[in-house]
């Protein structure tokens, strides 16, 4: 219960005279009683998770996720259950407000008790393979980078090689070419 506010004048008066009535302020309750008791979903029956209109399961609490389900807070795991053909519904944990509207925050899936285990190993299996991918990717860019700076240092080194000529010649060896820079170095 909360200090009643009123928005117009009348009704304004009209707490101020209950108050004076009564010797206290005219309070409101912030809920109604049925919003204020716990969200129990129905039990899992035949592994087969119940859904919102939107194909999510709202999962906002512990104690919103139904008897016989589990909830499984890890990425990809929608995608190894389609996979699988298991019965699943996206976790739906919470919303985040921005750009005047509301974005669902969807954090894992709810699966039935009996699928979670098959559920996790496959996800396992899919997680090694997912990191051999990456590390064979990020080996071939390394040997690709690699090899461009070989590539790179072998063009310097022709590019001084015939330039060191050049400069020889050009003097008839009378002048080194450590010689020729500290010339052209110093005034």
């Amino acid at each position: 219960m909360i200090k009643a506010r009123a928005m117009t004048t009348n009704r304004k008066r009209e707490y101020e005279q209950q108050a004076a009535e009564t010797g206290q302020p005219v309070m409101q309750g912030i809920y109604s009683i049925d919003q204020t008791e716990y969200i129990i979903p129905d039990p899992i029956v035949n592994g087969v998770i119940k859904k919102n209109a939107y194909g999510n399961a709202d999962v906002f609490v512990p104690s919103m996720i139904p008897k016989g389900a589990t909830h499984l807070p890890q990425t990809r795991h929608g995608e190894i259950a389609r996979k699988l053909e298991i019965d699943h519904a996206e976790a739906v944990t919470g919303f985040e407000f921005k750009a005047r509207g509301a974005i669902p925050v969807i954090k894992g899936v709810l699966v039935a008790d009996e699928n979670a285990d098959r559920l996790l190993e496959a996800w396992h299996e899919f997680e090694e393979a997912r990191i051999k991918r990456e590390d064979k990717r990020r080996q071939e860019m390394c040997l690709k980078m690699w090899a461009k700076m070989l590539k790179g240092l072998r063009i310097k080194s022709r590019y001084w090689l015939n330039t060191e000529d050049s400069r020889q010649t050009h003097f008839n060896g009378s002048m080194s070419s450590a010689e020729f820079a500290y010339s052209r170095a110093t005034p």
